[in-house]
């Protein structure tokens, strides 16, 4: 595997999570005003869209948070559990975010 792609793939998963972040506030408000008095029509479809967004969002968010790192393959991001300092490097190798392992 290059290194590039490797890069490339954590920025596409690093926009997915943005756009699912992004896109919850914008269905809170349409779903508030749609739903204006008939809450109790449809709590089936509304848990089950809920539970998905959460789902995925728990699941690339995890994927980003613990990328391993293209030259040592431990987490990019994580040392023993605590975030390092804003993942401009590796915390095991020391590797540069975005340059080749």
């Amino acid at each position: 595997m290059n290194d590039k792609g490797s890069w490339a793939r954590y920025e596409r998963l690093r926009k997915i999570t943005l756009v699912l972040w992004a896109a919850w506030f914008p269905y809170v408000f349409l779903l508030a005003w749609w739903m204006r008095g008939r809450w109790d029509r449809f709590p089936l479809p509304l848990f089950v869209f809920n539970l998905i967004w959460f789902l995925a969002l728990t699941v690339v968010g995890l994927r980003v948070g613990y990328w391993p790192c293209p030259r040592c393959g431990k987490s990019f991001f994580l040392r023993f559990g605590l975030f390092k300092t804003r993942g401009k490097e590796c915390p095991h190798c020391g590797l540069r975010y975005g340059s080749p392992g």
